[in-house]
This record gives structure tokens, C-alpha cells and sequence, in this order.
């Protein structure tokens, strides 16, 4: 293993030409006795990079940034500090002596690089296939479909044919393991131990990490079949982690930089389409939902996402699921408006760039966003309404780390609502209430991690979501099972069964909420507690407070949903806005249909998993597509439903 030290680092300094290193990433012209460039971290007409041979060092006089070599390469890749060394050493010849490791780490490092291999050498296959003969139809698809061969070649995009094994053989051919070629994901065994391909009949998107290393590849469909998933991914592998890499990152990167922000989208194809379009700095999500380490990983080339997820209900939802990831980081986002149909490989299709670019440039701040979607939904059409809307602004505005941010939203909420921003900034303070109670919760269900050494074991996280905010409750391995945390719209119910008897009568007599409708065990647990003294009391919440057979758990979740058992403060009336019986008659059933698609999106994601490995065995369930489709039906009527 190759060891890093002082000497090495300052001989890096000393031997590396900064003109030789920056000149094949930036445009330089010789100024006296300085070279000047457009600087490739911001946007900029003017060039403002300077970069000093003599002194070898940068500096850019409109955004600030400078160092010397190392720091550029840190900069501009985005990566550590010994890796931007090491790179330097090799592109200068530098020799970095190797050191001994064990030979763990010798097994590590060895199947690392077997993995890479593999990898690469099955992204020259999938681009072979689709530059044969039989590649040809696929070929005049992605025409169609307005792909260039130059975009088709800067992304590397192959084809898996439909073989059973045509990559296993090859890679076979080419002297790679068979516990490499499974390790990568590239192909897989099935229950006879018979090797396939993962990827058969499909187009080919390899997945490139920061230096441009192939990691894993995604695969779609040619073909529609209602047997097969669309899009399929590669597995977790010690390459590829899924939560962590952003498609399109590689070719993205430095685009990303000089425009000073990304534009995330759902698909490989809106990838593609935009890139081809000119919109260079676009990447995304390899197959999930936006993760905290996505946007970790994100936060180190802008701090500014422009989020191009598709028009419809799904990707409304996804939209809504990646900002609430997004603010927490202090990362500032805005959302691009589609129509219902339109995705952005179709709407750049149909309109343009130009079109599109006003898209970009209208992006809407996380604030209107939220404004313009519920009244296109008409959940703003009764005065109530707004209270709630309200709260849900106030409290992911609240969730920003940038304090002085704060009264910019607040008065953008004011704004959009046309109330006075005293009465925002004084359900700010209740809200934050709302906060220290749940900090005194996770505080005492937070276990002391067991250290051995210098290492920390982790204990398991459960996540409570409260009003939409989300706070992590860490507990010990024994507890897991037995505190299963509650969702906003459970707490919502028990919140509407303990403001006053009204609110019990419409939960538990007007639409018959029984234990069974909570999938938390410890809101089953309280709501049959809230059932007893809503019967034996004028004041239930006062007896359950004295009631010591409650266990701690329940205390501390009583605690946080009394917080919230206030209607609006009486600076509310003027503008008609109050918590009335018949509101709670329009929300629950909002409630027990968001409960009900939570644990039918559950059971499809299950069945989904079973679907595509028996996908890539050969094998069909009929019986199994059956109960997918009736339960993804389920779904759809549900979401419908949902709002209206």
C-alpha cells in the first residue's frame, strides 16, 4: 500500500508545474507575468482566475477561491486531500514508496481493483453490442428517441443483449474470476448456482464515480413488459452504494461548478436529453429517493439544487420528499414547474432548450412551491386551511441550520398568505416549543454507544416525524422491536382524539379509529390510554398525566402532541381562521389514506424485490404480477383520493 507522507507532499508542491496542471481544465492566456482564465467554479463573462507559475499558486477574484496545486485538483474533482496528492505524483512521475499492510487489506485492495476491471471491461462489451450489428434496431431507437451519437458516446451507453449469459462468457473469456464477475452485479447465480446476466435485454447506463471509474450500471427495458421492471440497478456492492452516487456526477461536475448550481432530475434518460441540450450540470438519483449522503456529496461542488423531477403525482411527491432532505443540509432549493404529463426529456423535446431555460431560470424557492402546489390541489380553498399550510412552511423554514435565513422565508410566507409577519414569527416561537419537547424525547431515549478501543458501534435508529420535521431517536438493539415510532399523520389522530371531546367522538365513533389503524405500537398503546380517560374524565389529558401506570414512553410522546393541542392564537380570528369540528371530519380521512398507502407502498416494495429476482432467474409468478398490479391499483385510487 502506497504511504503519504510530509516528504511526499512537499515534493508533489515542489515538482508539479500549477500551469500544466489547470491548463487542460481551464482556458489560459498569458497576462505579463500571470496566466488569466474564465474560472471554473463560477459562473462569470469576465475572466477573473488568475493563476501565478512564478509562485505557483491560483486565485480567483470573483468568488474567492485559491491555493495551490493540491487544492485545485481537491477542488475541481472534489476529492481528498492524499488522493489529490497521489493523482499529482502520477501525472509528475513522483514515486510514492509502498509500505506494508496486512494482508486483509492487501485482500481489500486486490479486489477492488478485480472489480474495477470487470467493470470497465463489461462497459466496452455493452458499448461492442450496441455498436454491432444485431445493435443496429437499438441504435435507431435511441435516435428516435433524440439521442446523438455524441451524447450516446460521452455517457458510454451499451446494450446487454438478450442472451442468457453472452457478459458471463466474456468476461469469463478475459480471465475474470467468477466470485468477481458475481461481486460486481454484473451477473448474478440463480437457484440451480447457473450464472446469468443481470442486464439481459437492456440498454446499458454505466455509473461512474468522481474519477470516472465505472461502479455499477443501470439497465432499462427495451421493450415494454408488464412482467419486468423498467428500470433496474446494480446491487450494493463495495464499488457502488446507491444512497451515496449521483448519475451524470462525472460528466457533470466542473458544469456544476462554473453554473453555480445542479439541476436534479428522476431518470438517466432526463440525464442524457438534458446534457445533449446544453444543461451540462444535471445528474441523478441512481434509482432511490434523494439521500442525506446525495446531498452531502452535492454540497461539495454548490450549495444551490434545482430540483426537474417529472409532472406528475409521483414525482410531486418525490419533490416534496427531497426537499424536506435538502433544507436540514442548508443547501437553498427551488423547483422546476412541469405539467402533469411532461417529464424533462419530453418538455425539452417538445419546446426546447429556450423553453426550458426560462423553466430553469423560474424555478420556484421551496416557499412558492409548496403555495402553488396546494392551491392547484385546492387545499388552501378553506380559511382553516392556511393555519395548517402555515405551520407546515413554518416548520421546514425552522429546519434551515441558517438562522438569519429564517425572516427572509417568514415574510415570503407572509407575503404569499397575506397575513402580517408578527404572526408568523410568533408561531415560529410555538413551534420551536414544539422542538424542545422532542429533543427532551430523543435525549432520553438516546443509548450510550459502546466503545471498544478507538472504535464506536452504532446503535440502531429509529426516525420519529413530527409535523413533517424529522428527529432521530437512537435506541438500544433490545428496544427495536418494542418502539416502533410514530408518523405525522398518527400523531395527527391522536392529537384531534385529545383536543376535546368533539374531536374523540369524530375519530373514535364517527369513522371508528380502532388500535389497528396505528402501525406504531406506541400510538396504539396511547390511543387506547386516550380512549379510557376521554370516557372517565372532563379533563383527560390532566388524568393521563397523573395516570402512573404510563410508561416513559408514552409520557414523552403525550408531552410532544400536548404541545400541539392549542388552536390558533387569537391573532388568527381576524382572518377567519380557526380549528373547526368539521375540519377534523376533512383531514382524517386524508390521515387514514396517507397510513393505508404507507403500508401498501410497503408491501409493493417487497413484492417488487421478489418480482425482479425472479426477473433475473428466468422465472414467472403469475399469481405474484397479479397481486402487484391489484395492489399497485389500490394505490393509485388511494392517491386520488388523497387531498380531494
Amino acid at each position: 500500500m502506497k504511504r503519504i507522507t510530509d516528504e511526499i507532499v512537499e515534493k508533489v508542491k515542489a515538482e508539479c508545474d500549477i500551469v500544466a496542471v489547470i491548463s487542460p481544465r481551464v482556458q489560459l492566456k498569458k497576462r505579463g507575468k500571470t496566466y488569466i482564465g474564465l474560472c471554473p467554479f463560477h459562473s462569470e463573462k469576465s475572466p477573473s482566475f488568475n493563476v501565478n507559475q512564478a509562485e505557483q499558486f491560483f486565485k480567483c477574484f470573483g468568488c474567492g477561491k485559491g491555493g495551490d496545486a493540491i487544492k485545485f485538483i481537491q477542488e475541481i474533482d472534489g476529492i481528498p486531500f492524499l488522493e489529490a496528492v497521489e493523482q499529482l505524483a502520477y501525472q509528475f512521475s513522483i514515486p510514492i514508496p509502498e509500505v506494508e499492510v496486512s494482508s486483509v487489506e492487501i485482500e481489500k485492495r486486490h479486489q477492488s481493483e478485480a472489480l474495477y476491471n470487470v467493470l470497465e471491461a463489461s462497459r466496452i462489451f455493452g458499448i461492442k453490442n450496441l455498436q454491432s450489428d444485431f445493435g443496429f434496431p437499438v441504435r435507431q431507437y435511441l435516435s428516435r428517441r433524440g439521442l446523438t451519437e455524441q451524447t450516446i458516446n460521452a455517457f458510454s451507453v451499451g446494450l446487454a443483449p438478450m442472451e442468457w449469459s453472452s457478459f458471463f462468457k466474456t468476461l469469463r473469456q478475459q480471465g475474470f474470476s467468477e466470485q468477481s464477475i458475481e461481486l460486481s452485479g454484473v451477473c448474478a447465480r440463480n437457484d440451480n448456482g447457473e450464472f446469468y446476466d443481470r442486464f439481459r435485454g437492456r440498454l446499458l447506463f454505466p455509473i461512474q464515480n468522481t474519477l470516472g471509474k465505472t461502479i455499477g450500471f443501470g439497465g432499462r427495458l427495451l421493450e415494454k413488459q408488464s412482467t419486468k421492471a423498467k428500470y433496474i440497478n446494480s446491487p450494493q456492492s463495495p464499488l457502488y452504494d446507491k444512497s451515496v452516487v449521483l448519475y451524470g456526477l462525472y460528466q457533470a461536475r466542473q458544469s456544476i461548478r462554473s453554473k453555480g448550481n445542479v439541476l436534479l432530475c428522476e431518470g438517466y434518460m432526463d440525464v442524457l436529453s438534458m446534457h445533449q441540450h446544453g444543461f451540462t450540470n444535471a445528474v441523478a438519483s441512481c434509482g432511490t429517493a434523494l439521500t442525506e449522503e446525495q446531498v452531502d456529496v452535492i454540497a461539495k461542488y454548490t450549495k444551490h439544487i434545482v430540483i426537474a423531477y417529472d409532472g406528475d403525482n409521483a414525482g410531486k411527491n418525490a419533490t416534496m420528499k427531497a426537499i424536506d432532505v435538502i433544507l436540514p443540509k442548508g443547501l437553498s432549493v427551488s423547483v422546476i414547474s412541469l405539467t402533469n404529463k411532461e417529464d424533462p426529456d419530453s418538455f425539452l423535446k417538445h419546446f426546447g432548450s429556450e423553453e426550458f431555460e426560462k423553466k430553469v431560470t423560474s424555478a420556484l424557492g421551496f416557499v412558492q412551491f409548496y403555495h402553488s402546489l396546494w392551491t392547484e390541489t385546492g387545499k388552501l380553498s378553506a380559511p382553516q386551511d392556511f393555519a395548517f399550510a402555515i405551520r407546515e412552511l413554518i416548520t421546514k423554514t425552522l429546519s434551515i441550520p441558517d438562522i438569519l435565513s429564517h425572516h427572509f422565508f417568514f415574510k415570503q410566507i407572509a407575503e404569499l398568505f397575506s397575513i402580517d409577519i408578527s404572526l408568523i414569527e410568533q408561531e415560529a416561537v410555538l413551534v420551536k416549543e414544539s422542538y424542545k419537547e422532542q429533543e427532551d424525547f430523543r435525549k432520553r431515549y438516546t443509548a450510550p454507544s459502546t466503545q471498544t478501543g478507538n472504535s464506536t458501534t452504532d446503535k440502531p435508529i429509529e426516525k420519529l416525524m413530527v409535523s413533517s420535521t424529522e428527529i432521530v431517536i437512537e435506541t438500544p438493539v433490545e428496544n427495536v422491536q418494542e418502539l416502533t415510532l410514530p408518523n405525522s399523520e398518527e400523531l395527527n389522530l391522536l392529537r384531534i382524539a385529545l383536543v376535546s371531546k368533539k374531536g374523540f367522538e369524530t375519530v373514535f365513533k364517527t369513522f371508528r379509529i380502532t388500535n389497528d389503524h396505528f402501525e406504531s405500537e406506541l400510538c396504539k398503546s396511547l390511543y387506547a390510554r386516550i380512549i379510557d380517560a376521554q370516557a372517565n374524565s372532563e379533563d383527560p389529558l390532566t388524568l393521563l398525566f397523573e395516570d402512573e401506570t404510563l410508561s416513559d414512553e408514552e409520557i414523552s410522546l403525550l408531552r410532544i402532541v400536548k404541545v400541539s393541542l392549542r388552536e390558533p392564537s387569537s391573532s388568527w380570528e381576524k382572518f377567519d381562521v380557526t380549528v373547526l369540528p368539521e375540519h377534523f371530519e376533512k383531514v382524517i380521512p386524508d390521515y387514514l389514506r396517507t397510513i393505508q398507502i404507507r403500508k401498501v407502498v410497503k408491501h409493493l416494495q417487497e413484492l417488487e424485490k421478489q418480482i425482479q429476482l425472479n426477473d433475473e432467474q428466468g422465472t414467472l409468478d403469475v399469481a405474484l404480477l397479479e397481486e402487484f398490479s391489484k395492489l399497485d391499483n389500490q394505490r393509485r385510487s388511494l392517491e386520488e383520493q388523497r387531498g380531494k
